[in-house]
């Protein structure tokens, strides 16, 4: 009986641990797409040079945008890269919160 209490209680600590990681995960999220949704206009001008753009390309082939019901391809060919991120950040916040 002593070993199951012991094994619950890692068990338990453990998911506190990984529970703590996943609400750090969904604040910074947060904070970054609000960052990304204010700053959108020097994100926007950054990445209309198209050396940063081909430095980025992983990150902007990612498409998470809700099971495509975004279609993120469109905000990249238009240039919104600041909205583009921050939707990619809530994606993210919503997969941690889940």
């Amino acid at each position: 009986m002593e070993g199951i209490k012991k094994n619950a209680n890692i068990a338990a600590n453990t998911a506190k641990v990984f529970r703590n990681l996943f609400v750090v995960g969904i604040v910074l999220s947060v904070v970054g797409a609000i960052l990304s949704i204010l700053m959108a206009g020097f994100v926007n001008m950054y990445y209309q040079d198209p050396e940063k753009v081909a430095m980025a390309a992983g990150s902007l082939d990612a498409d998470m945008g809700f099971f495509n019901f975004i279609k993120m391809a469109n905000l990249v060919e238009r240039g919104l890269y600041g909205q583009y991120f921050a939707i990619q950040l809530l994606c993210c916040a919503v997969l941690c919160a889940i």
